[in-house]
């Protein structure tokens, strides 16, 4: 893990004759070219290409410019590969702009070093993300942040968001494979407000790997296999025509399941495709696995199988000074429940649409923005949501035609202002946020955010931010002989303020953070000890304090990179006799070590080691109740490659260790997996 702090040595040129530039290579360096202000053409090529420029946002923006792509019929017949042309804005430095904006990163290096072969999985490793796991290899997690809840997390893919509206259990359906990831950016809940009101306590942002500038066409395919009837095919390819570029993948994993009831089989497939100013793509899943225990210990036999589908297209264009983006996303997802497997029990079908409109200005000094969004968030269900007279009948998951006679709806418009400046050393940032939404009427948010510069390596941030969250459809509605929720539910709030300082070097990167969170009519599902059936309910208080410390250093090609992290949250609430279900099950201290290094002649290895320990309370099988045990993992991986060839053994809890994910789930011993791919 990492901060993105972007410097770089540049050479500048004010012409170029497109002669072969492959000299440049040898450099070692960036090349830029062109007749405006270096700082400013530095800028720019960050932003080369689609997800670079993801990466780049600064603190309260809503959106980058994207690179232009070189027209085809410029160029003479014989050229080699293109150069990036790059739009270029009239902005304020990347050294002024880009000294606040800190984001924590997985990156590619990291993420093919670690033994894991489904997304959900890489998440675990994060710096102070909890991943609560339901079975295995992606089967279900949530995944909660900074003490907060798995509803409470925004989930993107390339900025676009995939959160789920029903529940955060299934917010983790994502159809991208970690071949597919450039890099996971965790953003703090004042550098992720412009993403959408879901953002309570942050966002982490999935990036996939962009189109390499200068190949026409690459195709990856591998397969991995491994212990419990583990088996991974996988293929992707990218390609380039003209100024589009593109890239689909697709993967199937299986297993028998590492105890009873707990097998598994997904099938998706990913692709996406941008230029001329357009970006595009499209994401599908189908997931079927055996749930034992997975929402009660009551039931060992419980199925869980789900489908999901996402597909977004944007358009930036520019007039003037000003940056316009116009877009807008669909996302569903199906799923059938069942409490005893063969017997359905409940059905639900969601699906959310977004609208979204804005307009970008840069200034000498700074920059504005303006935004417009429109979100509706749409249910049928066995049991979520109202009477419906007009009620539904589907076969997505099912053999069976399937009465819904459940249905709700709900539309959300929001507009943000936001205006940013910056002064040699100094950025300040303010937004503010009015949203309206048709069950919870009128909701306001903002945030302040100033950093200071005070040398070339080192920068220190302070924010304030006001989050606002609908309930899900699940709270609202979900009932059970268990469970009752509450239709009357209050959206809750929070004011989180966060300061960090941030050291980088050629070696070294280190930051520091501490956050406090002051929530109100907070959502939990609670219950008092002599009850048993948990109740949603909008909680008076619960407050979260916490730190986060993470460094990394990078020495030679033998010790390629050495990470540590560490996190600490402490939740608060007001005194009251109830039990919780989720707002005091949080992770209270979370230590990760990583080395990375090399073996010589192509041959590499690395380990993590993790320790963590939980808030609160564990039942688990057999009836028994715990206080949350620490944990110790150690995972490692050896592996070999060449300019093509990529061949790896990986094991996780090599020590088979006994420990217990979400709802008291056991979790798997060691597990050895192989894997083999070829770049064609």
């Amino acid at each position: 893990m990492k901060k993105i702090y972007r410097t770089s040595s540049v050479y500048r040129f004010r012409r170029f004759s497109r002669k072969a530039y492959a000299a440049f290579a040898s450099l070692h360096r960036q090349v830029s070219i062109g007749r405006v202000a270096g700082e400013i053409a530095d800028l720019e090529l960050l932003k080369a290409g689609k997800k670079t420029a993801m990466g780049l946002l600064i603190a309260l923006s809503a959106t980058a410019a994207y690179a232009g792509e070189s027209d085809p019929d410029t160029e003479p017949a014989d050229a080699p590969d293109d150069l990036n042309e790059v739009l270029v804005l009239p902005q304020v430095s990347r050294r002024q702009l880009n000294a606040y904006h800190l984001v924590t990163v997985l990156d590619r290096e990291a993420l093919e070093a670690l033994p894991v072969q489904t997304t959900t999985e890489l998440l675990h490793y994060l710096p102070g993300l909890d991943v609560r796991t339901r079975g295995a290899c992606g089967a279900q997690a949530d995944l909660t942040m900074r003490g907060g809840t798995a509803d409470q997390t925004l989930i993107l893919v390339n900025g676009v968001n995939l959160t789920d509206p029903q529940t955060g259990h299934y917010a983790l359906n994502l159809p991208v494979s970690p071949s597919q990831i450039e890099r996971i950016e965790v953003l703090d809940a004042a550098e992720a407000v412009y993403y959408g009101s879901g953002a309570f306590t942050g966002a982490v942002n999935i990036i996939t790997r962009p189109v390499e500038p200068v190949q026409r066409q690459r195709t990856v395919i591998g397969l991995s296999g491994g212990m419990y009837g583990w088996i991974n095919p996988y293929a992707a390819s990218q390609w380039r025509k003209g100024s589009w570029r593109g890239s689909a993948s697709g993967s199937y994993n299986r297993s028998d399941g590492y105890m009873d009831n707990t097998d598994l089989w997904t099938a998706q497939a990913f692709a996406e495709a941008s230029g001329q100013g357009w970006d595009i793509q499209l994401g599908l899943q189908a997931k079927n696995a055996g749930a034992n225990a997975f929402y009660s210990l009551l039931s060992t036999d419980q199925y869980d199988a789900t489908r999901t589908a996402f597909t977004s297209v944007k358009y930036q264009w520019r007039t003037g000074r000003w940056v316009h983006e116009a877009g807008g996303s669909w996302r569903m997802n199906s799923d059938r429940y069942e409490w005893h497997r063969g017997t359905p029990s409940n059905l639900h079908l969601s699906n959310s649409g977004s609208l979204h409109l804005q307009t970008t200005r840069h200034y000498k000094i700074g920059k504005t923005f303006i935004g417009l969004l429109l979100h509706d968030d749409d249910v049928h269900s066995t049991v979520l949501g109202d009477p419906d007279p007009r009620a539904v009948e589907t076969d997505f998951v099912h053999p069976q035609w399937l009465h819904l006679p459940y249905h709700k709806n709900r539309l959300t418009a929001e507009a943000s202002v936001a205006q940013s400046f910056a002064i040699r050393d100094l950025t300040l940032s303010l937004a503010l946020n009015a949203q309206w939404n048709s069950m919870a009427g009128w909701n306001a948010g903002g945030s302040v955010l100033a950093g200071w510069r005070f040398n070339r390596h080192g920068q220190i941030r302070v924010s304030a931010h006001r989050a606002v969250r609908m309930p899900t459809f699940t709270d609202l509605y979900y009932h059970s002989a268990a469970q009752q929720a509450n239709p009357t539910l209050k959206a809750e709030t929070a004011w989180n303020i966060d300061l960090s300082a941030s050291y980088t070097d050629t070696r070294w990167q280190v930051q520091t953070a501490v956050f406090r969170r002051w929530g109100k009519n907070l959502i939990d599902w609670v219950k008092a000890p002599d009850e048993t059936v948990w109740q949603a309910a909008n909680r008076t208080s619960v407050n979260s304090t916490g730190c986060e410390v993470q460094a990394s250093y990078r020495l030679n090609r033998w010790l390629q990179e050495v990470r540590f992290s560490y996190a600490l949250c402490v939740n608060d609430k007001t005194p009251d006799p109830w039990l919780s279900l989720y707002a005091l099950d949080f992770l209270r201290h979370k230590a990760v070590l990583s080395i990375r290094h090399g073996l010589g002649h192509g041959w590499g290895a690395a380990w993590t080691l993790t320790y963590m320990q939980r808030n609160g309370t564990l039942e688990i099988p057999g009836g028994r109740t715990l206080h949350q045990p620490a944990g110790w993992l150690l995972d490692g991986k050896i592996f070999w490659e060449n300019d093509r060839l990529h061949a790896d053994l990986g094991c996780t809890n090599m020590t088979n260790r006994t420990w217990y994910g979400q709802g008291g789930v056991l979790q798997p011993g060691w597990w050895l997996k192989a894997a083999f791919s070829v770049r064609l």
